[in-house]
């Protein structure tokens, strides 16, 4: 699991990729705004992406076959959006 920008202003975008391998039945992928299972293909390998709006730090884990040592996660952090006076 990858996010583009670790860190954005609350209220932007922020785009979340994964992939995985040697899966049996499937991945899911969750946080604020995502909720995604994705089985495995033909060739065992499933990915994706999602793009939510990020208010808050928000934590990104997929956990695959539903075996909690799959388990990856990534935070994005809120930066502080400063106003120039």
């Amino acid at each position: 699991i990858s996010v583009d920008a670790p860190r954005v202003i609350s209220g932007d975008t922020d785009k979340i990729d994964w992939s995985a391998s040697n899966v049996v039945t499937s991945c899911t992928i969750t946080g604020p705004g995502v909720n995604v299972t994705t089985p495995a293909s033909a060739c065992s390998i499933t990915s994706g992406s999602a793009t939510p709006r990020i208010d808050t730090q928000s934590t990104y884990c997929i956990e695959c076959d539903n075996d909690p040592t799959t388990k990856q996660c990534k935070t994005i952090a809120v930066a502080p959006n400063v106003i120039e006076f």
